[in-house]
């Protein structure tokens, strides 16, 4: 895979440079298959080398983090324009 690595029972996703609807389709799909084949049931997002992030892939994010719940999902790293844009979305704090 190669946005989302296994660690455990976590999916860890990391998005080098853009991070949007391009690759979110992606993104979304390997996290799919980390949970059916491996059990990951829970999410951290690792935004440190994210350069950009658009609506499509801010939207995805918070479906993900719907459907393993809130406790279960962490979103760190962002700097800039991507921590504002997911500041906004109530991603991080």
């Amino acid at each position: 895979m190669r946005y989302v690595k296994i660690n455990g029972g976590t999916a860890v996703v990391k998005v080098e440079g853009r991070y949007d609807l391009c690759n979110t389709l992606d993104v979304m799909g390997e996290l799919h298959t980390a949970n059916v084949n491996f059990g990951c049931t829970k999410v951290e997002v690792d935004l440190t080398n994210t350069t950009e992030i658009d609506s499509a892939a801010v939207k995805d994010l918070q479906k993900v983090k719907s459907r393993v719940r809130a406790e279960n999902f962490k979103a760190y790293g962002a700097t800039g324009e991507v921590r504002e844009k997911l500041k906004e979305a109530q991603m991080v704090g």
